[in-house]
């Protein structure tokens, strides 16, 4: 593209007009500048505030003809003075020099005054230390100059020293004065920006870590909300449309109960002061819940919008409702049996010995089966508390598997005498398990046969094995399992709605997959030919040492 003529003879004009040598802006836009470009390349360095300090001091001492420079940094708390950087200086002396008591009292004044101090004549001064630094090192003036961050605050003190003072005119005392307000503004620039990109750093670290969404809020704008907001609510970057009225409307989608939100969101809008916090179940399958926080934010006490963050508490509400219900199961399921004991002992104590033992014995049958009902209920509390330990240890031990399955069928055959029991496999298998935990698992399997049969029915345990492996499996004659709930067998709340009146906690299969999965083994269910279940479970016989220690 060519210039117009008139374009040109402007150029012209315009390259007559301008200097050839830079002009003192210049110079102090070329300042900013560089000052700009070094922050870009050190932003992220932990000291970035005391580099820019001796960056700057560096380049004043090349532009100036002084014998040294120092930054001092005010502490208001403890009223003490920190060396931030330094230039022109034996670091040695220098640190020496400021180690003698009374060493600070010009830069006390700076403090206490507000004005700049000035120390003629060094080598003459009063104070010792000064005279030997003066003569160690040729220093005879020093002027001291306070770094205002706002009028009432004291940042630090510049420190300028001279070989050969020049006249302390008012040009000298302009020209220092600039400098420490150039430093003050600097170094509270470095302090914002260092804070500023901190804070982002600090922000994304601690959502990386949580998985929180959130999202900031003002004036009814989205202003910033991160990658997990966006996925949250189904939302596709870049947002067009950033008003809260359309956030709204897509994040009521995700809610069962649309109508609580936009009563929430309203509150919100209606509210400069109040936090909130609360919990949201979300549409869909499985069940999901949403933890809601919200908390407005005030600069200098105005307000500036409202932070909210989201956070899935799905393991938590669902840790508390189990909690819940399995106190809630327990209290019920202790209190048949208790109450049948405590009412068959009160009766037997307060009759006498009858002629006729024989409703004496079924007195005695029916505390022996309670009592034998409430250890069985403990040994599933217990597994349910082993399985969802963070660190335990249980050893293997030899054993004859045939013997204790044909424990546990005797007492399954006194519990519920009007099945039909059958067992079916070898006399005697020799393994190496742990005791207490197969009789959990042979309790729950064979109780729950002999819990959901009808009276009359058969219950069949069957027990194969080759050399590395032995197979358990028990069937019964009862309702089966709904196919609504088939894949729930196993898992760990019991659901209150799907639980038989026959008794047991609810725990007894989630209790045995785990056992048998720490084992080595598998566990499955079959719907059973004719009506009724097949549960299998294989296992090695020479079961590990179950192991698993805390994090």
């Amino acid at each position: 593209m060519r210039s117009s003529p008139e374009c040109r003879d402007l150029k012209e004009d315009v390259m007559k007009c301008s200097p050839s040598k830079a002009s003192l802006g210049d110079d102090a836009f070329d300042f900013i500048a560089r000052l700009q470009q070094f922050l870009v390349t050190q932003v992220d360095h932990v000291h970035l505030k005391d580099q820019t300090a001796q960056w700057i001091l560096n380049e004043v001492f090349h532009i100036y003809p002084v014998a040294g420079l120092s930054l001092w940094l005010n502490n208001d708390e403890t009223k003490s003075w920190n060396l931030a950087a330094s230039v022109g200086l034996d670091g040695a002396l220098h640190k020496q020099l400021f180690q003698a008591p009374g060493a600070y009292e010009h830069l006390n004044q700076v403090r206490t005054t507000g004005q700049p101090v000035i120390l003629d004549h060094l080598c003459e001064h009063s104070y010792a230390p000064f005279r030997q630094w003066s003569k160690e090192t040729g220093i005879k003036r020093t002027a001291s100059f306070p770094l205002f961050g706002v009028p009432t605050c004291l940042l630090g003190v510049l420190t300028v020293m001279w070989i050969d003072p020049p006249l302390m005119d008012q040009v000298i005392l302009e020209r220092w004065e600039n400098v420490a307000r150039t430093l003050a503004l600097a170094w509270q620039w470095t302090e914002l920006w260092q804070s500023h990109s901190l804070r982002q750093v600090v922000a994304r670290t601690v959502t990386s870590m949580t998985q929180s969404a959130y999202a900031y809020v003002y004036e009814d704008r989205l202003e910033v909300c991160n990658r997990q907001f966006l996925e949250l609510f189904h939302l596709e970057p870049p947002l067009r449309d950033r008003s809260v009225k359309k956030m709204v409307q897509q994040m009521q989608k995700i809610f069962l109960d649309e109508d609580k939100v936009e009563q929430v969101i309203q509150q919100l809008n209606n509210s400069q002061h109040n936090d909130f916090d609360a919990i949201f179940e979300l549409k869909g399958v499985p069940t999901r819940y949403l933890r809601w926080m919200s908390r407005p934010v005030h600069l200098r006490g105005v307000y500036q919008g409202r932070i909210c963050v989201f956070n899935d508490v799905t393991s938590q509400v669902l840790s508390e409702q189990y909690h819940e219900s399995f106190l809630s199961l327990v209290a019920h399921e202790f209190r048949t049996p208790v109450t049948i004991i405590q009412g068959l002992a009160e009766l037997m104590e307060s009759t006498p010995l009858p002629d006729n033992l024989e409703s004496w014995n079924k007195h005695i049958h029916l505390i022996w089966r309670e009592a034998l009902r409430l250890s069985r209920l403990i040994r599933e509390i217990w597994g349910a508390s082993e399985a969802t330990k963070r660190g335990w240890d249980h050893f293997s031990e030899s054993l004859d598997f045939i013997k204790v399955v044909e424990s546990e069928m005797a007492t399954a055959k006194k519990l519920w005498p009007d099945c039909h029991w059958d067992y079916v496999g070898p006399e005697s298998l020799p393994v190496r398990m742990n005791y207490e935990i197969l009789m959990t698992i042979l309790q729950a399997l064979i109780g729950n046969a002999g819990r959901f049969s009808p009276p009359f029915s058969q219950v069949t345990v069957e027990v194969e094995n080759d050399d590395q492996w032995v197979t358990l499996r028990v069937m019964d004659r009862g309702p089966g399992v709904d196919a609504a709930i088939a894949e729930e067998l196993f898992t760990r709340v019991p659901d209150l709605a799907h639980r038989s009146g026959s008794g047991g906690m609810g725990l007894g299969l989630y209790v045995t997959a785990t056992f048998v999965k720490m084992m080595g083994g598998e566990i499955h269910y079959h719907p059973r030919c004719g009506g009724g279940s097949i549960f299998t479970v294989t296992l090695p016989r020479e079961a590990p040492a179950i192991r698993r220690l805390a994090p």
